[in-house]
C-alpha cells in the first residue's frame, strides 16, 4: 500500500518508512523490522518472473483467489450499476421523481459507508487478523447478495435498497481494505504488480459479464446478482481452507509459513508484536 514501509523502501524512501515502522512496532523490533526491509528490497532485485512461479505458488494462488473475489462477489457491479438495479426492485415501469431521489440517496449512503466502514475497519486488522475480516466481510456480502437476489425477484424495493448498502460495508470491510495489504504482505514486488493484472481482468469479466446476463439474456436481473451469492459462498469456503493468517508476522516468517519449512513452529510465538494501549 502507499502508506506501508515496504512501499516507502521499495521508492527509496527509508526516512518515511522508518517513520511508519516506529508508529507500528515496538522500539526493540524497529531496528529488526528495517534490517528486514532493506534485505527484501535486495532480493526483489533478483526475482524474475520464472523465480516468481517457481516459488511463490502458494501465495500466487491465493492473492489470485482474493483479488477475483472482490471482483465477482459485487462491489464494482454495486458501485456501476447501484441505480438500474434499485430501478429494478420497483414494480411500475415509470420511475417516479421521488424514487429517483431515494435511488440518488442510497448512491450517496454507498460511499458514506464505504468511507465510514474502511476507516473503522482498519483499526481492528492488527487486532483481529486478517483471515477473521475476510471471512466477516465475505459472509456480509454473500448474505447481501443472495437477499438482493430475493428483493429483485418480488419487487422488495426497501430489502434491495439496504442490501446495497450492506454488500458495500462487507466489501470494504474485507477484500476492499485488506487485499492491498495482504498482496503487499505475501508477495514480491512483480507479484503485485502481476495482481493489478489479475484484478483489472476480473473487474472487466464481471462488469461485462453482470451486463450481458442481466439484460442481453433471459436470466434477469435476480439470478444475475445471485450469481454473485454464489462466488461469495465458494469465497467464504476457499479462505476458511486456504487463507493463512499473517498478522504480526514478519517478512522472512511469512515466507517461511508459506513454503511449509517452519510449520512445526506453533503458532509462531515469535510474532514480532505490535504497539497497543497496554505497551
Amino acid at each position: 500500500t502507499y502508506d506501508s514501509p515496504k512501499y516507502y523502501i521499495l521508492n527509496s524512501r527509508p526516512n518515511d518508512a522508518r517513520e511508519v515502522v516506529n508508529k507500528i512496532y515496538l522500539q526493540e523490533h524497529q531496528s529488526k523490522m528495517m534490517e528486514g526491509l532493506v534485505k527484501e528490497k535486495e532480493n526483489e532485485k533478483h526475482i524474475t518472473f520464472s523465480h516468481l512461479f517457481s516459488n511463490y505458488k502458494l501465495q500466487l494462488w491465493i492473492c489470485s483467489m482474493v483479488v477475483c473475489l472482490r471482483e465477482f462477489t459485487g462491489p464494482n457491479v454495486m458501485s456501476y450499476y447501484s441505480s438500474n438495479i434499485l430501478r429494478g426492485a420497483y414494480d411500475n415501469h415509470e420511475i417516479s421523481v421521488g424514487d429517483t431521489y431515494s435511488i440518488r440517496v442510497v448512491n450517496l449512503g454507498m460511499g458514506v459507508s464505504r468511507m465510514v466502514t474502511a476507516a473503522t475497519a482498519g483499526s481492528f486488522l492488527d487486532k483481529f487478523g486478517r483471515k477473521p475480516l475476510y471471512l466477516l466481510g465475505d459472509a456480509i456480502i454473500t448474505v447481501a447478495m443472495g437477499l438482493l437476489s430475493v428483493a429483485l425477484w418480488y419487487k422488495f424495493e426497501f430489502l434491495a435498497k439496504f442490501m446495497v448498502l450492506q454488500s458495500v460495508v462487507g466489501a470494504s470491510l474485507s477484500f476492499g481494505l485488506i487485499n492491498p495489504i495482504y498482496v503487499a504482505e505475501t508477495l514480491p514486488f512483480r507479484g503485485a504488480c502481476l495482481m493489478n493484472v489479475i484484478m483489472g481482468l476480473a473487474t472487466f469479466i464481471s462488469l461485462t459479464g453482470f451486463s450481458f446476463l442481466s439484460q442481453e439474456t433471459s436470466i434477469g436481473l435476480g439470478a444475475a446478482v445471485g450469481i454473485f451469492c454464489v462466488f461469495g459462498m465458494l469465497g467464504f469456503i476457499g479462505c476458511k481452507l486456504f487463507l493463512k493468517e499473517t498478522q504480526g508476522l514478519t517478512m522472512d516468517q511469512i515466507y517461511d509459513m508459506f513454503s511449509g519449512r517452519k510449520e512445526e513452529r506453533e503458532d509462531y510465538q515469535d510474532k514480532v508484536p505490535l504497539k497497543t494501549e497496554e505497551n
